[in-house]
């Protein structure tokens, strides 16, 4: 039994002692639908994320992975969709730009997906120019004029 096997199995035995914590079943869930994922078990793997979605669990991650198994799937206006509300929620997740930008390349929609890699190709640009570390470790650097 391979890995992915094994994962589906506990959990699936997890499930049932868990119902009375619907932050534990969310967990479960989206663990599960990862693994029904890897193993190209879409059909039941859509069906949790899809709920997951619907029922505002999982967040931004369950919205990619779902877009991530549409456009396997050659459903590109269904991953156009989630991708653009995964950016719209995290605007500085960077694959999602290229991702989406696949996506709406495949549609035809060229002009957009190129808007996309020009975003991304910002963030790019943002995060080279930005300090290593934390916020809180971060250089900061005296404008002229100021001392120290």
């Amino acid at each position: 039994m391979g890995r992915f096997q094994e994962a589906e199995t506990h959990l699936r035995k997890l499930l049932p002692m868990i119902q009375g914590d619907p932050e534990l079943m969310a967990g479960a869930r989206l663990g599960l639908a990862r693994v029904l994922a890897h193993q190209k078990k879409t059909v039941e793997a859509t069906a949790l994320f899809e709920e997951a979605i619907r029922l505002n669990q999982g967040g931004v991650p369950a919205l990619a992975d779902l877009s991530d198994i549409y456009l396997k799937a050659g459903e590109f206006e269904k991953a156009a969709k989630l991708l653009r509300q995964v950016v719209a929620r995290e605007p500085k997740r960077k694959q999602a730009y290229i991702q989406l930008a696949k996506v709406l390349r495949r549609l035809g929609k060229i002009e957009e997906a190129r808007e996309q890699i020009r975003i991304f190709q910002q963030l790019n640009r943002a995060e080279k120019e930005t300090p290593k570390g934390t916020q809180a470790q971060q250089v900061v650097r005296p404008t002229a004029g100021t001392t120290q």
